[in-house]
């Protein structure tokens, strides 16, 4: 699922499939890293909750999001950008009819969004139901 949600990114910024340039893959490199760094940062919330329910703040320290960020964007190097494996993932998939729709697209593309914002809905619904408030 990993590499074919790496494909709709990829396959969204790089128009072009001749590959002279690298600038679709150092874009879906930072979109990529994002996503997972916020499943991270949800994971690491869920924990948090889970562990201790009554604390007072609803977020992580920054070194432990700085880590975050920094496991991602090694992770990502690691999987896809290395010996240019973001080729073959492309070449994979390429010819996959449902990837390549309208409907795997906005799938996809749905995947991301919501792996971005559960974070943030973690927040909101912990300060509604521990502290009362939407903020």
């Amino acid at each position: 699922m990993i590499d074919k949600l790496f494909y709709v990114l990829l396959s969204y910024y790089s128009r072009n499939t001749n590959h002279k340039i690298d600038t679709p893959v150092i874009t879906v490199y930072f979109i990529f890293t994002f996503l997972i760094c916020s499943f991270l940062l949800f994971s690491a919330m869920i924990m948090s909750y889970i562990q201790d329910i009554d604390r007072k703040s609803t977020g992580i320290s920054k070194p432990a999001a700085y880590l975050m960020l920094l496991i991602s964007a090694v992770t990502v190097y690691l999987l896809f950008v290395i010996n240019k494996r973001y080729l073959k993932v492309y070449n994979r998939f390429r010819g996959n009819k449902f990837l390549n729709s309208k409907a795997g697209k906005w799938m996809y593309w749905s995947i991301a969004l919501l792996i971005v914002i559960s974070p943030y809905g973690l927040i909101l619904l912990v300060n509604k139901i521990v502290h009362g408030y939407w903020y």
